[in-house]
């Protein structure tokens, strides 16, 4: 028999340790926390309905079939937002916000449903504002023709840009993705073009 074979010595050597990259997310998200608590004051605001509107989308060109969405939204700013001290007035406001609609296409409509909550970004003395939100979704009809959404249950997220066109009026343009985030199969999503009019309040 020929010699055992050695064990292989444990290092120590902490250039093998792999980074805590957690941690590091972590110190990240905490400086970028304190920069922005830095750059913005905090102001308390009553609870107050911002907008209400409707909105009407379309499908992207790339979806196998033609999708039309209408709503009717309110947006409700929540007491808290963070305004800067630059020439600008830049501000950060959280918001709840709700819809209620319909979604279609050639072989069904159905009703939507929406409620979660988005941010705010824009300029005291600038009429454009930039939005990002997030909202559960109920939808009444899952099966659409040949495509088949998994569940009533869906999760829509979206981006956008409002322009106030006067102190009261707003246009705004949004892109939003609906899916129902794997919870069922098939998972299909649905890409829309919104665009919206709205009063300011």
């Amino acid at each position: 028999m020929g010699p055992a074979p050695q064990r292989t010595r444990e290092t120590n050597d902490s250039r093998l340790i792999p980074p805590n990259r957690p941690g590091a997310v972590l110190l990240l998200l905490a400086f970028l926390v304190m920069t922005l608590s830095a750059a913005f004051a905090s102001t308390t605001n009553q609870v107050a309905i911002l907008a209400a509107g409707a909105r009407f989308g379309i499908s992207f060109p790339t979806e196998s079939k033609q999708f039309t969405q209408g709503e009717f939204y309110a947006d409700v700013g929540l007491p808290w937002h963070w305004e800067s001290n630059g020439a600008l007035s830049l501000y950060l406001r959280p918001t709840l916000t709700a819809s209620a609609g319909w979604l279609g296409d050639d072989y069904a409509d159905g009703a939507v449903l929406k409620a979660g909550f988005g941010i705010l970004f824009g300029g005291q003395r600038v009429p454009l504002s930039l939005e990002v939100g997030f909202c559960p979704t109920w939808i009444s009809e899952e099966v659409y023709g040949s495509k088949n959404f998994g569940t009533k249950l869906q999760f829509t997220s979206h981006v956008g840009v409002n322009f106030d066109l006067a102190a009261r009026l707003r246009l705004s343009y949004r892109f939003q993705h609906m899916s129902n985030g794997s919870l069922a199969q098939p998972n299909p999503g649905l890409n829309l073009h919104m665009v919206g009019f709205g009063v300011l309040f």
